[in-house]
């Protein structure tokens, strides 16, 4: 396996993790929710009755769902599709509507720079967040192909420097510290050992030992948000350690592996996003791209929230 493909694969293994926690947005990094909703009904509400649409990179189909909740709050008979990079099942752990969720077709373990879907047969690519973690020119050139003459590209993308990409890069901090030498990860990691295999007494003195990074990080982080990594592997920290008399070591430590391998899937996600992120310069290459593969229009807008940045909007039209 080359590094190109290890690395495709550890991503859409991460991604996979994420998706099959039963998260439904994509921005959930950002350090508060923000609405978009209204983006996507404007854009629905301009397609045909019977429209074809594809949501890129639709992780658990935030946008799909959009959708097919505005198909069926306006009497619309959109056929809708969701492709993602990563295996996903939207019906599984998410509580979305059952009936809005099998009105989708969910299409995973899909590279969108290689769509299944014929030239010239979809009237609208939709996507959130996701479409800049592609191979670039390779998916713009997929979105081009399968879009119908006068079909419409609305993509809601990472903004280098906007605000979601610097409560990112401030989350991906804090993770990291997680797993730095001497810090919680460690100990938690030396405490499965000791319990599969260690005295009462060094149990005991690795516990405390936990006690103290669990309550130094939440010295040191007392004001960020309560959904940041930081917090939330504190309180499973916590939970491990009241859980000793009662659980068997093996457990424990089954459950520390699986803490690890989230923290590392997180980081992965957070080092993705800020690669992915575009600048100004690289929204400009993208709209060149797109109208020599044949848009007769593409522009971006920056994405605002209470006068912040949180994005770009991007808007293609195939002549």
């Amino acid at each position: 396996m080359n590094q190109r493909t290890s690395e495709a694969s550890d991503s859409a293994a991460s991604w996979t993790r994420y998706w099959q926690s039963g998260f439904q947005d994509t921005c959930f990094f950002a350090d508060r929710a923000f609405a978009v909703d209204q983006l996507w009904q404007d854009l629905f509400s301009e397609l045909d009755s019977s429209a074809r649409i594809v949501d890129l990179a639709t992780g658990n189909g935030a946008v799909a769902l959009k959708a097919a909740i505005f198909a069926r709050d306006h009497n619309r008979a959109f056929a809708i599709s969701g492709v993602d990079y990563a295996t996903i099942a939207p019906a599984g752990p998410t509580s979305t509507d059952a009936e809005l969720v099998a009105s989708v077709e969910f299409v995973g373990d899909t590279d969108i720079a290689n769509l299944p879907f014929h030239s010239s047969s979809v009237d609208c690519l939709t996507s959130q967040y996701g479409f800049e973690y592609a191979r670039g020119d390779l998916a713009l050139a997929e979105a081009v192909r399968v879009l119908v003459t006068d079909g419409r590209a609305l993509f809601l993308m990472h903004a280098e420097g906007g605000a979601v990409h610097e409560a990112s890069a401030a989350r991906l901090r804090r993770a990291q510290s997680l797993l730095q030498k001497g810090h919680l990860m460690m100990q938690l990691d030396d405490l499965a050992k000791v319990l599969k295999s260690g005295s009462k007494s060094r149990v005991y003195k690795t516990q405390q030992r936990v006690e103290a990074k669990v309550a130094a990080a939440q010295r040191k982080h007392a004001e960020i948000p309560k959904d940041d990594l930081v917090w939330q592997i504190s309180q499973e920290s916590r939970e491990i350690l009241a859980a000793i008399p009662q659980v068997a070591g093996a457990d424990i430590a089954a459950r520390i592996a699986h803490i690890r391998a989230e923290v590392t899937a997180y980081v992965h996600r957070l080092h993705a996003m800020l690669k992915a992120s575009r600048s100004a310069r690289a929204m400009d290459e993208l709209c060149d791209k797109a109208q020599s593969l044949g848009c007769g229009t593409a522009t971006y807008t920056p994405f605002m929230v209470d006068e912040q940045q949180v994005g770009w909007s991007f808007s293609a039209r195939k002549t």
